[in-house]
Formats: C-alpha cells, structure tokens, sequence
C-alpha cells in the first residue's frame, strides 16, 4: 500500500486547504489445489484511487500504527503562512489610505 499527497491548494480565497491524494495498493496471490498442489492461478492485484482531502484531515485518516497508510506531505506552504497574510494586511491598509486619501 502506498499514500502520495500532491501539492496543496486553497479552495477559493479564504477556503480550506486540501490536498489531492493518491492512493495504491497491490497484493500478490497463488491459488493451488491442495490435493495436487499444482498451482491454478498467481499474479498480481493492482487498485488506485484518486480523491482529495482536507489538510486539516490527515492525521485523522492515517492510522498510527500502520506506516503504509502515511503518505510523505508536500511542506511547500510558504506561500500560505508568510507571504499571503502580508498580501492581505497590506492590501487592506492600502484601501483604508486611499479611502481616506480621496476623500478629503
């Protein structure tokens, strides 16, 4: 089993954030005949799903005590803990000077 999460990304302006995850598992089977002990069918089971979930989330979806269901999290969120916040702070504080600015 194998948990790949992709990049994150805002769900409009002040949305939550999520974060798409692709999910993999494979099992490998032999069926033979008891008797005869002659093999009747092998190989291999390939399934993935793709969905997307909320960052907030994913602890909640993986479980502790099982490392294959822990997927390696994108840490490229500069954008949304440093550098937004200032985007918006200063954006308003420009709105307010020229309300004001204009106005008289």
């Amino acid at each position: 089993m194998n948990v790949r999460y992709g990049d994150v990304f805002r769900d409009g302006m002040f949305g939550t954030q999520k974060a798409p995850r692709n999910v993999s598992v494979s099992v490998q089977y032999k069926c033979s005949d008891s008797r005869t002990e002659q093999i009747i069918a092998d190989g291999i089971v390939r399934k993935s799903a793709v969905d997307t979930v909320l960052v907030d989330e994913i602890p909640s979806l993986e479980n502790p005590g099982v490392k294959s269901t822990h997927g390696d999290f994108p840490s490229g969120q500069f954008l949304d803990k440093i550098v937004e916040p200032f985007i918006i702070i200063g954006s308003a504080g420009v709105i307010v000077y020229l309300f004001f600015h204009v106005r008289s």
